[in-house]
C-alpha cells in the first residue's frame, strides 16, 4: 500500500527546485541573474519537500531570475 502523510502545508510561498540551491557552511545560496550578470546571493530556506522543491523565506522576490 502507498500512503501519503502531509505534515505541513503552506500557501502563497516562493518555491525553487532544491537542485538550484548550493549549501556551504550551513547556509544556502542561489545564483541570481540581474541585467544579464550572475551573482551568488544567500537565501533563507524553509521547508524542503520530498517533491524536490524548497520554500524560500528571504533573499529572492517573485519574478527574480536564477540560474540552475
Amino acid at each position: 500500500a502507498n500512503v501519503n502523510v502531509k505534515t505541513s502545508i503552506k500557501d502563497d510561498v516562493l518555491i525553487l527546485p532544491s537542485y538550484a540551491l548550493t549549501k556551504r557552511d550551513g547556509k544556502y545560496y542561489v545564483t541570481k541573474i540581474v541585467g544579464g550578470k550572475e551573482s551568488e546571493i544567500e537565501v533563507e530556506v524553509g521547508l524542503i519537500g520530498v517533491d524536490g522543491n524548497a520554500e524560500l523565506i528571504s533573499g529572492l522576490s517573485e519574478g527574480d531570475q536564477v540560474a540552475y
